[in-house]
């Protein structure tokens, strides 16, 4: 597993096998057509609460377990969703973080699972102007609240799937 740090953003390759990555997106109940502009139906809450998804609830845990292994970081979990970024979708470049409702809780850090890369655009972007393509079972970790992040927009192929870990309470150990 090689692993790549910049100053905004922790990279962590083939974190999971191309098989995970298909298990992960199989479990999503796809359609045959999506509303851009909409979350609703793009977004599945992964949790132990959720009866649903309870079964991938497992990759909390295993992601919690790496970070702290890898790069000495507690982490507790906010909520954890399979995203699905379908063609013509993109997100602006952003924080997690709302003056407008400052007591709202988004958490402080992120993980985006990657878990397909057969798309056209979709690449992840960062103020300052970096920018990659995902790829399956890529793992990024990166301040979700200070460091303004998106995605160019998905411009064909297939759709963009990843797992996206809201977390809050980060604690890096010395």
């Amino acid at each position: 597993m090689f692993v790549m740090m910049s100053e905004k953003i922790y990279k962590f390759y083939k974190f999971i096998t191309q098989e995970e990555c298909d298990y992960f997106i199989n479990q999503i109940p796809l359609q045959d057509s999506y509303d851009v502009e909409s979350w609703d139906h793009r977004i599945f809450d992964i949790s132990e609460g959720n009866y649903q998804t309870k079964h991938l609830s497992h990759i909390i845990t295993r992601v919690q377990a790496f970070l702290k292994e890898q790069i000495n970081v507690s982490v507790d979990l906010l909520r954890c969703q399979l995203q699905v970024w379908p063609i013509g979708s993109n997100s602006n470049l952003h924080i997690h973080y709302n003056p407008q409702t400052p007591n709202d809780n988004y958490g402080d850090w992120n993980c985006s699972l990657y878990l397909n890369d057969d798309f056209e655009g979709g690449e992840f972007i960062m103020e300052g102007g970096l920018s990659f393509k995902p790829e399956p079972g890529l793992l990024t970790f990166y301040n979700g609240v200070r460091d303004y992040h998106g995605l160019n927009k998905v411009k064909g192929g297939n759709h963009r799937f990843s797992v996206l870990f809201w977390w809050d309470n980060t604690k890096f150990d010395q």
